[in-house]
């Protein structure tokens, strides 16, 4: 029997509509994950087909909290938290769009449990898929320790390989991946230093940043974006200059990241689409939130809300070619 789930999201050209809104979103190419409360899917926009997994849900309930998914190469990962006598218990899983039966992730030594190791940061592009432990540290658990709240240490860079989880570096601080691009991966110390790290863990590049106005950061091609409180700027990716550092608005935003010289941040129910070389920003609104959106190669993915109560989430994909810059 098939492992797939069967799905009753429909498609209509370059809109998905799905039972559910839509809570998370990565993308890779032509294809694209979300996450709803209760279910994953994959939708392929070169076949028009859409996959279901479940297990990778939303969960926000106070028993089992998941983070991700990140996606790369028809592959998704995700981790899982839950408390269990007394201590925080970390799970990651896999699946495939043509095995879509989730698999526990494997790591040396311990098998699939991270018992107190929390894993969230989950990042990946092409044919290469990251994440990170740390700790450990019982965040969940205990929210009001000390723990929870200091800095990260003994951090572990990892990639995927099928359902193992492979070592690329440790440290004895942060090593939280933010983006993931052409073999090399954005890496944030958490210290005001941004790296760009090889597979194997060599660094070939740093960048400064302020602790205190920093929120996020993206990579793609020439060009590392770094979101700031009320600035984007650019930095060369090979010698880490920075070429421009545009000013924006004040708001809560969040980076959906950069591609063809365009970086995109969503803000409210607005994608923002700036263009790095002059700063020019253009707008696409969605009609409610909560928006979420990935800016890749191919074009732009966003979700969204309507009014429909049989069909409430969508999700639109607008290719590079038609983005709205003026």
């Amino acid at each position: 029997m098939s492992a797939a789930n069967p799905t009753d999201t429909t498609l209509d050209t370059d809109v998905a509509a799905a039972r559910e809104p839509v809570e998370r979103l990565a993308a890779d190419g032509s294809q694209v994950a979300y996450t709803t409360g209760q279910w994953c899917e994959i939708l392929d926009r070169s076949s028009a087909v859409v996959t279901r997994l479940s297990g990778c849900s939303r969960g926000t309930d106070s028993i089992v909290r998941t983070f991700g998914p990140a996606f790369a190469g028809g592959a998704l990962a995700w981790s899982s938290e839950s408390s269990f006598m007394g201590g925080d218990c970390w799970v990651a899983a896999t699946a495939t769009v043509d095995v879509p039966a989730f698999k526990p992730i494997s790591f040396p030594g311990v098998g699939t449990l991270l018992r107190s190791v929390p894993l969230t940061a989950l990042v990946g592009r092409g044919d290469l898929l990251v994440f990170s432990t740390w700790g450990p540290c019982p965040i969940f658990y205990t929210p009001t320790s000390a723990c929870a709240h200091a800095p990260k240490t003994k951090g572990t860079l990892w990639r995927l390989d099928g359902t193992n989880a492979v070592q690329i570096t440790s440290s004895g601080g942060a090593l939280t991946p933010l983006a993931v691009d052409a073999a090399r991966i954005l890496v944030d110390h958490e210290d005001g230093t941004l790296a760009l790290m090889r597979p194997d863990g060599t660094t070939s590049l740093s960048i400064s940043v302020d602790t205190n106005d920093f929120v996020d950061a993206a990579l793609q091609g020439a060009d590392v974006v770094v979101l700031n409180n009320d600035s984007i700027a650019d930095y060369d990716a090979e010698d880490g200059t920075r070429l421009h550092n545009w000013p924006l608005p004040s708001g809560t935003r969040q980076l959906a990241g950069v591609a063809n010289g365009v970086a995109a941040y969503v803000s409210g129910t607005d994608i923002h689409l700036v263009r790095l070389a002059d700063g020019k920003d253009t707008t696409i609104s969605a009609e409610a939130g909560p928006v979420f959106a990935a800016l890749d190669a191919a074009g732009l993915y966003y979700s969204y809300t309507v009014a429909d109560k049989r069909y409430p989430g969508r999700v639109a994909f607008v290719p590079s070619t038609g983005l709205p810059l003026r």
